[in-house]
């Protein structure tokens, strides 16, 4: 078992041992366990969770085609929140399980310096950023649920705000 600090967010740790699905679990922590820069302590806490079985979960794989090159595959969530991205050359799938149930879109990023990332570009010295294109349609991840599409990312797809509005305004 490691217990680390998360290298994008001091206030958060990550802890990481072999769980088993269906099992639940109680951590633990001791007064004092954490502290702040002023020197305040936390209290002692215990949370208990359950670790979900696969069945709890959908996936979608994403067959690409149309395009040869590195590319960046993104689920988003809410207000274009990536939930996971997973980079691939294209043709190729890309696969994502344990997603959880609910509406998201698929984003492609043509990464043409190959760097894993998307690549803002610079004004100054005239280089644009990297392209993006949207599936043309919302998702809809179910759970036990195995969703397959295939996507012709040599066309390029513009993100249809309408899709969300109708999403929002329904609830």
């Amino acid at each position: 078992m490691t217990f680390e600090r998360d290298t994008a967010d001091s206030r958060r740790f990550r802890l990481t041992t072999p769980l088993k699905s269906g099992s639940g679990y109680s951590l633990v922590c001791k007064r004092g366990a954490f502290s702040d820069i002023y020197g305040s302590v936390s209290d002692s806490t215990n949370t208990r969770f359950r670790v979900a079985s696969p069945e709890d979960y959908g996936s979608v794989t994403m067959a690409l085609n149309g395009y040869e090159g590195n590319v960046i595959v993104q689920i988003l969530g809410n207000q274009e929140k990536v939930l996971r991205e997973m980079c691939l050359t294209s043709p190729g799938k890309a696969v994502f399980d344990l997603l959880d149930k609910g509406k998201c879109r698929v984003r492609v990023i043509y990464d043409i310096d190959s760097n894993g990332k998307w690549t803002t570009g610079n004004f100054n010295e005239g280089k644009s950023p990297e392209p993006v294109s949207y599936y043309p349609t919302e998702l809809d991840i179910r759970i036990n649920w195995q969703l397959e599409q295939e996507w012709d990312i040599s066309k390029k797809n513009f993100k249809d705000v309408s899709i969300r509005k109708k999403t929002d305004s329904n609830r």
